[in-house]
């Protein structure tokens, strides 16, 4: 399966969930769907950068003797834009991923069980070196200041969450990587034998 199909086929098949998909078509689309959220990502700051400094330009002019300023650039309405978009690229992947996922014989709980482990050992983490009183807030903005380098607990704790990180996004995809289970299985027959 080339990309073009690959892709016509991801977003034709985006909210279904069930059925097999081959490891070509999986693939195809794992690398589109890379390549279009790093565009998007490229757009939305472009398009967050030039607003910001159109304002900053209009308030610098104002206080030169200006009259009129433009009004703040709503970031949110940015934010709700970038989060659909970013949506309208992974739904279809996510559904990808657990038909390819089912095609070497696996539930979807290989894909969905990972990032919910991160999630509980992050949550315990918080709740067992955070001290009582400090916000979630608080607490992940030490993440992106130097403090956490001084705390040996939280460069431990943070160490281990991106040791698990890798090593359980590595095992997802040797799992996908997997040649497709001959003959049917319990989730459908082979992608080479569904019309299209």
């Amino acid at each position: 399966m080339g990309i073009g199909q690959a892709i016509m086929s991801g977003y034709r098949n985006c909210a279904d969930f069930s059925g097999r998909t081959g490891v070509d078509e999986y693939w195809h689309f794992a690398r589109f769907t890379q390549v279009a959220t790093f565009g998007l990502g490229l757009c939305i700051a472009y398009v967050t950068v030039r607003s910001q400094s159109q304002w900053m330009q209009s308030m610098a002019s104002l206080s030169e003797g200006g009259t009129v300023a433009l009004e703040k650039p709503s970031l949110a309405r940015i934010a709700l834009i970038g989060t659909l978009a970013v949506l309208a690229v992974s739904v279809p992947l996510w559904s990808c991923a657990v038909r390819r996922l089912h095609d070497t014989g696996r539930s979807a709980w290989h894909y969905v069980g990972p990032p919910l482990v991160a999630l509980s050992l992050l949550a315990l983490a918080y709740a067992a070196f955070v001290p009582p009183g400090v916000s979630p807030v608080q607490a992940l903005a030490v993440l992106f200041t130097p403090i956490w380098l001084y705390e040996p607990r939280l460069l431990l704790g943070f160490v281990a969450f991106a040791v698990l990180t890798i090593w359980m996004r590595s095992s997802l995809h040797r799992k996908l990587r997997e040649p497709s289970q001959p003959g049917p299985n319990p989730y459908g027959p082979p992608p080479s034998e569904v019309p299209q």
